[in-house]
């Protein structure tokens, strides 16, 4: 096999990446995003840094992106204190527009495979696999804010998050695609993280207040985001 049309994924031209080496890939950590579906995500979120900074009694325009990466939910949990406030954000009933229709799954495996799915275990996969495809890409969003700082205070006001946080998050989406209502859990964050597994694949953004470098993490569960990447490309 040629490495360097392997490299490009380019039967036709793949000169242009002779002398590259080949990036060990880390099947316990995929990527989800390219680099273009996250730069469209950056732009996006830079458009609700800055309204949620001028919306926020703190100075104008003093809000904006710090980082969007990809990592496991895992990842995510150990960085994050025992303390910081969280709130999650729930896609109200109706999912949303650009979302694929739910189809037909089937799960098979070979007879020769070294370990075996029972009728049960098959039966729990396609029953979560269809719980995911039914689910809104938005259908949970979490929001971290280190204690004590201006972003704890703003996520722990109910009304002002979902007034002035989820609305303009809403606004900062639908040039790309159209966000569903979105409503604060009533269970808080702990609802909405009971439902990703810690080796699952998350979008992570981060804002940062310009004054003061605090930082407010936002987590979208890959497996639901990926439904609308195609906006993002």
């Amino acid at each position: 096999m040629r490495t360097d049309a392997l490299i490009s994924g380019s039967l036709v031209e793949p000169t242009f990446v002779r002398g590259l080496e080949p990036r060990a890939y880390d099947w316990a950590r995929p990527d989800m995003f390219s680099k273009e579906q996250i730069w469209a995500l950056s732009l996006l979120h830079e458009r609700y840094a800055v309204s949620l900074g001028e919306s926020l009694p703190v100075a104008p325009a003093s809000c904006h992106v710090h980082a969007v990466d990809q990592e496991t939910f895992g990842e995510l949990r150990a960085s994050v204190g025992p303390g910081s406030a969280r709130v999650a954000a729930q896609a109200e009933p109706g999912g949303a527009e650009g979302a694929p229709p739910e189809g037909r799954r089937y799960f098979a495996q070979s007879r020769g495979a070294p370990a075996l799915f029972g009728p049960e275990a098959s039966e729990r996969i396609a029953r979560d696999a269809r719980t995911l495809e039914a689910a809104s890409p938005f259908s949970v969003i979490l929001f971290y804010a280190p204690s004590g700082g201006a972003f704890a205070r703003f996520l722990s006001d109910a009304a002002l998050f979902e007034g002035r946080f989820l609305p303009l998050l809403r606004d900062a989406w639908k040039q790309r695609v159209r966000m569903p209502a979105l409503v604060a859990s009533p269970s808080g964050a702990s609802a909405g993280a009971s439902a990703i597994a810690d080796g699952s694949m998350i979008l992570l953004v981060q804002l940062e207040l310009s004054d003061t470098k605090e930082l407010m993490t936002m987590v979208y569960p890959s497996d639901h985001l990926r439904k609308v990447l195609r906006f993002l490309s």
